[in-house]
C-alpha cells in the first residue's frame, strides 16, 4: 500500500502571494509620491498689490459684493451699449450705469440698506468708464475702494491707510493704475493663479 501525504488547501499560499503583491504596490506608491507632487506656483506680490488672504474681515465682505456688482455692471453696460449702438448714439461714458441706476436696480453695495450702514455707509462716485469710487463715512468700517469694471475681470483697489488727500485727488484721469499706485492704493489680487497680470 502506498501512502501519500496530501496538504490541505487552506489558501495560505495564494494569500501569501496576494499579500506580497499588495506590499509591493504600497511600497512603490509611497516611494513615488514625492515625484508625483505638483509644485506650488508662487507669485511675487508687488508692493502695490495685496493678496485677498491678507485682507481684514470687514473688507472681505465689501470685496465679495464688489465682485458681484461687477457682473451686474457689465450686464447693464452690455445692454445699454447694444441698445445705443443700434441707434448710432454711443458715448462710452454714458453707457456705463450711473450710481443712481445701480441703486435703483438694487445692486449691492450701492444700495443704502442695513448692509451698507454696517460696512461704513460708503458714498459712491462714478469716476468714468466703468470705474467707481466708494468712500466710507464711518472710520471704523470697510476702507475706501475703487471698482474698475471696464475689463472682463473686476479690478478692485483698496486704500489701506486712510489718507484724505489720496481720496480727494482721485478723478477720472487719476483713477488709472499708475496714478493709483502713486497715491498709495493697493490692487487686490483675487487668486494668484488667475491674476498673473502686473500693473
Amino acid at each position: 500500500m502506498i501512502t501519500q501525504t496530501v496538504r490541505a488547501d487552506t489558501g495560505g499560499r495564494e494569500s501569501k502571494w496576494v499579500g506580497i503583491f499588495i506590499l509591493a504596490i504600497l511600497l512603490f506608491a509611497s516611494l513615488s509620491i514625492p515625484y508625483n507632487q505638483a509644485k506650488p506656483s508662487t507669485q511675487k506680490v508687488l508692493p502695490h498689490q495685496l493678496l485677498i488672504s491678507d485682507i481684514e474681515q470687514e473688507n472681505l465682505a465689501m470685496i465679495a459684493e464688489l465682485r458681484l456688482a461687477h457682473e451686474e455692471i457689465r450686464d447693464l453696460f452690455m445692454d445699454s451699449y447694444s441698445e445705443l449702438s443700434e441707434r448710432h448714439q454711443v458715448n462710452a461714458n454714458e453707457v456705463w450705469p450711473s450710481i443712481a441706476q445701480l441703486e435703483s436696480d438694487w445692486v449691492a453695495p450701492f444700495v443704502k440698506d442695513q448692509s451698507w450702514a454696517r460696512k461704513g455707509q460708503h458714498e459712491w462716485f462714478k469716476l468714468g468708464e466703468g470705474r467707481y469710487l466708494g468712500v466710507p463715512q464711518s472710520s471704523n468700517a470697510a476702507k475706501p475702494f475703487i471698482l474698475d469694471s471696464s475689463q472682463t475681470t473686476p479690478q478692485i483697489w483698496l486704500l489701506t491707510e486712510a489718507q484724505d488727500d489720496s481720496i480727494k485727488v482721485v478723478t477720472v484721469k487719476s483713477s488709472r493704475p499708475e496714478h493709483l499706485i502713486k497715491q498709495g492704493w493697493k490692487h487686490v489680487i483675487m487668486n494668484s493663479e488667475q491674476d498673473k497680470h502686473q500693473h
